[in-house]
């Protein structure tokens, strides 16, 4: 999608409700810029009603906390996270589930 298609499925004549489509593309928007009051509205009441795109919103404001920390440790090196056993066995078991599925 060009950023014309884009400016036209945003601006003109958006309906009160956005589709899921159009929300994740203005949560992501709204990471790096500012988006206007009504817009802000029109995600909210997205929102409220659509489990998916707030599972999104949640994993894109986790991505971006990630990246604050790493951009901010003084040595990339120095950013380290272990996992602890118990993490690493629900991970194993995560995805041995997930291939009995």
């Amino acid at each position: 999608m060009t950023q014309h298609d884009h400016n036209h499925l945003i601006k003109d004549k958006m309906p009160l409700m956005i589709s899921c489509d159009q929300t994740t593309y203005l949560l992501s928007k709204n990471q790096h810029e500012e988006i206007g009051f009504i817009t802000k509205l029109k995600i909210k009441m997205h929102l409220a009603m659509c489990v998916y795109c707030r599972r999104y919103e949640k994993q894109i404001k986790f991505l971006d906390k990630i990246i604050i920390k790493i951009k901010s440790a003084p040595n990339l090196n120095s950013f380290q996270h272990k996992l602890t056993s118990e993490q690493k066995e629900k991970i194993a078991e995560s995805i041995k589930n997930q291939e009995n599925s």
